[in-house]
């Protein structure tokens, strides 16, 4: 399974709204059990996050829900016997909608506007196991929505972040 949608259940009147995840029937489905939960915030259009995961025995699956905003989430496939390997996808979530990306894919996002999420990891994040990767790898061939002469928002270590064959991680994913 490369990713996967899901419906919530969204109950709106004049007081505003009460969004209602299907957390028991994603995990029915998946097996996902939730151990952090997280919110990022996207401050204005054109941020990048990312591309990162974790590997070992903390690699993770995450479910990705837009509280607002409209942004496009890539995830690469990272495992190494798949045939999609570094294949990417990108994800143009829609407000209350939440995704499921499985283990075994790093992930990044761009931000059209300001945005939100709501993000549960399986996993608690462990820094010695994550892989950090630039989001403007040539290897990994994504085309990025960004328009010409626009400037990006990206942090200082973000853009830092090592080209795959440049990460030692990389050469232990299975």
């Amino acid at each position: 399974m490369i990713h996967k949608k899901y419906k919530n259940l969204i109950l709106k009147d004049n007081r505003g709204f009460l969004q209602k995840n299907s957390l028991r029937d994603i995990n029915k489905k998946t097996g996902f059990k939730i151990v952090e939960s997280f919110y990022s915030y996207f401050s204005k259009p054109n941020v990048v996050r990312g591309l990162y995961m974790q590997t070992g025995k903390d690699i993770e699956a995450k479910l990705l829900t837009l509280i607002y905003g409209n942004l496009t989430w890539v995830i690469v496939d990272m495992r190494r016997k798949s045939k999609n390997f570094l294949k990417n996808y990108k994800l143009k979530l829609k407000k209350f909608e939440t995704v499921f990306i499985p283990e075994g894919y790093a992930h990044g996002a761009i931000s059209h506007e300001a945005s939100m999420l709501h993000i549960f990891a399986n996993k608690k994040y462990n820094n010695r196991n994550s892989i950090n990767i630039n989001w403007k790898d040539p290897d990994l061939k994504i085309r990025w929505p960004v328009k010409k002469n626009v400037k990006i928002t990206i942090s200082k270590s973000h853009n830092n972040f090592k080209f795959l064959k440049h990460n030692r991680l990389f050469k232990k994913l299975k």
